[in-house]
């Protein structure tokens, strides 16, 4: 988990060049990195010390899985290069152009993007501070599996940006961390893109995020189905620490899925609440109208 807000504010001095003692280590940038050698590597640089800033990054990059350069607090190109050659990150190998086009097609006013994801070591950073692997594997993934997240991350952040405006605190738990089984522990029941929870004054909301980039409705049902079913059977009071179940929030980036969505709860009982929006409109700023899918009625939903 990770505190979105209120942010960590740094100094100067923070931005500063990698400490000559994380350099000491004989593996070129091109070669693959053993498990143990990556266990070696963050062991040491911890023992040195990460700045506030580099420690902000490893966090969002643990919950998010991969993000664009803007999100990240900045940081000298030099240095963040050097920490990409001792693993910490990796800007991801896929092509410019490409990737471009996803931007464009998607709506992101957002050019030249530059994708960072964790290295190695960032990997083995996270898991002990957060006791639970982050997302990984984005060097394999095909770019519209990679936009995925980014688009997914993308809303997470803008909502969490407009709900500190109220001066609520918000906490980010990613995919991983966010992760539903039953009661026994056993059997995995959910796997959300996303929980925010976000508390003000003694009262605590949250929300879950499903984000959809597919082209059709079949995938609606399922997810309605798993919902209902987790609702009954899922340990989420303790797991997610909520008092109440939170209402589903539906991005989805072709209309179809919001047709989806309302064909599987019309006219039906229904133990969670829907609520649907386009990411055209999430990016262009309408984030507090969301139209509950089952009444097909426009509610206002963030916190006052």
């Amino acid at each position: 988990m990770i505190t979105l807000y209120p942010k960590p504010t740094f100094s100067n001095k923070s931005i500063i060049n990698t400490p000559a003692f994380a350099r000491r280590n004989n593996i070129k940038a091109n070669e693959q990195m053993t498990p143990q050698q990556a266990k070696l590597e963050a062991a040491r640089i911890s023992s040195g010390g990460l700045t506030p800033r580099l420690w902000r990054i490893l966090d969002l990059l643990a919950a998010g899985g991969v993000l664009s350069s803007h999100w990240l607090p900045p940081l000298a190109n030099r240095t963040m290069r050097e920490w990409c050659q001792v693993r910490l990150f990796e800007r991801l190998s896929l092509d410019a152009a490409e990737i471009q086009a996803y931007f464009s097609e998607m709506g992101f006013d957002e050019q030249n993007p530059v994708l960072y994801t964790l290295g190695p070591v960032g990997i083995e950073l996270a898991t002990t501070r957060h006791d639970v692997a982050p997302p990984g594997g984005y060097q394999a993934y095909t770019p519209m599996r990679v936009m995925h997240d980014i688009a997914a991350n993308e809303v997470v952040l803008r909502l969490a940006d407009e709900i500190s405006k109220k001066g609520w605190s918000v906490d980010w738990l990613g995919k991983y961390e966010g992760v539903l089984t039953d009661k026994s522990g056993k059997v995995t029941l959910l796997e959300p893109d996303a929980l925010i929870r976000f508390h003000k004054d003694g009262y605590e909301r949250a929300f879950l995020l499903e984000y959809h980039n597919e082209d059709k409705q079949s995938r609606a049902a399922l997810k309605v189905e798993k919902y209902e079913k987790a609702f009954s059977e899922g340990n989420w009071r303790e797991q997610w620490e909520v008092e109440t179940f939170p209402p589903i929030l539906v991005v989805f980036l072709k209309a179809i899925v919001g047709a989806g969505y309302q064909n599987a709860t019309h006219s039906k009982k229904l133990n969670c609440a829907y609520y649907g929006k386009t990411l055209k409109a999430m990016l262009e700023g309408k984030l507090d109208d969301w139209k509950n899918v089952a009444t097909d009625k426009k509610e206002s939903i963030l916190p006052g």
